[in-house]
């Protein structure tokens, strides 16, 4: 049996789907911790063009909440881990073991062409990394540059990001 949807019946469908319709979680943290374990995951998105995405997916969804609220609590409370799935998200901690093989099995082909580009492009910038970050402890992009190591290389119109590519890659 074939089901024609109104657009106006699919409009709605799509607002349910996405939990932006008929779901209700709770204001506040209370409110962030079942969304999370509802969407099961959020992209994260470093650049505010008109905020964050993964802030703008929580405002949207749950009342009482800030942007950066998101991060906080996930950190505070081991809420969830970063990892590549298609983008970078925010994903459950309870989703981890399902997670767990792949990332011992060393990632997926866009991770593995990133490395192989970036040792192509930048040979021996991963290991430079490699290298402060055992001397050092755990380090940002913004500290390797503050140590002059794997610096941005110009490629057409835009920087690329040399130090904060090789932390990705290990």
């Amino acid at each position: 049996m074939t089901r024609t949807w109104t657009q106006e019946e699919a409009r709605h469908f799509q607002l349910i789907s996405v939990g932006l319709l008929g779901a209700r979680f709770r204001p506040g943290e209370e409110g962030i911790r079942e969304a999370m374990a509802s969407l099961r995951g959020v992209q994260l998105d470093p650049l505010p063009v008109l905020g964050r995405n993964h802030d703008l997916v929580i405002q949207a969804r749950v009342d009482g909440t800030h942007p950066g609220q998101l991060l906080q609590l996930a950190h505070r409370e081991r809420l969830g881990f970063e990892y590549w799935d298609k983008v970078l998200c925010l994903v459950p901690i309870v989703d981890y073991p399902a997670f767990r093989p792949r990332m011992e099995a060393g990632g997926n082909t866009w991770e593995l062409r990133r490395e192989a580009t970036l040792e192509r492009e930048h040979p021996g910038a991963i290991d430079e990394v490699y290298a402060q970050v055992r001397e050092h402890g755990p380090l940002s992009a913004a500290e390797l540059r503050a140590l002059g190591v794997a610096q941005e290389a110009h490629r057409a119109w835009k920087a690329t990001r040399v130090a904060g590519g090789a932390l990705e890659v290990l």
